[in-house]
């Protein structure tokens, strides 16, 4: 729980509805949400619970034979998308003369099972760098929240509305080969870790520093990357009063 802060729960409320003839509450909380297991190769199809929202319909409010109101569904959540995927080091990479068992280049990713998927990573070296490239997409159909503005989801009446600025940035959590951390941007102006996406998409450099590696040949490692982030999503569901 500590990789969230103070930030524990999902939020899934409803609208879309007249208070007047339709009483109940706006808003409930998910406790334990952390505790969902996520899409795995032992566990592909993840984890789901239900949220039971109980309305009573004030019937001397209806003027009319029908009501019809579409309800809507709102669920806010913070979440993680962890990639690790296998990439290429060579302390070399201009040196043709030798065997090697890799060699630096592109990779394309499958999905980490995730709202916000890494889905490429292209690769270069320079004399003594490797740059990594890693291509972030908003693949769930929902929207991106920047995890320190997803508070503003609840529906609680002291609560500000989102803004502009609240969507479409992600953190970059975490990026290491092996236990060494890597120089990364861009970044949006004023954070060390934010990374703001456009029409769903978006990217982050990063470079390891091969001076102090003390390798003599290529060999392959895992790239660790975990990005953080809030995520909304909403679905309806036309109902009928009469």
């Amino acid at each position: 729980l500590n990789k969230w802060g103070s930030i524990k729960k999902a939020n899934v409320k409803v609208s879309g509805y007249d208070n007047n003839v339709i009483t109940m509450p706006l808003s409930k909380e998910i406790v334990e949400w952390n505790s969902f297991p996520g899409t795995s190769y032992v566990n592909p199809e993840g984890s789901f619970d239900t949220v039971e929202f109980v309305g009573k319909i004030n019937a001397d409010k209806i003027k009319v034979n029908k009501y019809e109101p579409t309800i809507l569904a709102t669920i806010c959540y913070p979440y993680l998308t962890k990639a690790n995927p296998v990439v290429c080091i060579d302390p070399f990479p201009f040196d043709s003369g030798q065997n090697k068992v890799c060699e630096i280049g592109s990779k394309q990713l499958t999905s980490q099972g995730a709202p916000v998927a890494i889905t490429r990573i292209d690769e270069e070296a320079s004399t003594n760098k490797i740059q990594f490239k890693i291509y972030i997409k908003n693949v769930g159909g929902g929207k991106i929240i920047k995890i320190d503005s997803l508070q503003k989801c609840s529906s609680s009446s002291e609560s500000k509305g989102l803004e502009k600025d609240d969507f479409d940035i992600v953190e970059l959590a975490s990026a290491t080969i092996g236990s060494k951390p890597l120089t990364c941007w861009p970044f949006v102006e004023g954070s060390n870790n934010m990374v703001r996406l456009y029409n769903g998409e978006g990217f982050v450099i990063c470079t390891l520093d091969m001076s102090n590696l003390g390798a003599e040949s290529a060999y392959t490692t895992p790239f660790n990357i975990e990005l953080r982030y809030g995520y909304m999503s909403t679905t309806s569901k036309n109902i009928k009063i009469s």
